[in-house]
């Protein structure tokens, strides 16, 4: 299970510049921005960075999802930072 930014070989100021480059993202109903989606195994990940305003207001920076066999398939925070 990947739980690190390093295991989907980025960083939190590479995910920055994807941002600003305005890459093909989406964004959740809090605005924050989907910026890996993969899938391995048959289980699914999502990197997410989180909005600015969201992060002003004590969210982390950034947050990975989970959903799998670990967790019965249902999404799930797994990491945060």
């Amino acid at each position: 299970m990947k739980t690190t930014l390093k295991e989907f070989n980025t960083s939190l100021s590479k995910l920055k510049a994807d941002l600003r480059e305005d890459k093909e993202l989406f964004q959740n109903h809090f605005g924050d921005f989907c910026m890996i989606e993969e899938e391995e195994n048959n289980e699914g990940y999502k990197v997410w960075l989180n909005h600015a305003e969201n992060v002003a207001q004590g969210m982390p920076q950034w947050e990975i999802e989970y959903s799998g066999k670990y967790n019965n398939w249902v999404w799930r925070t797994i990491a945060k930072g």
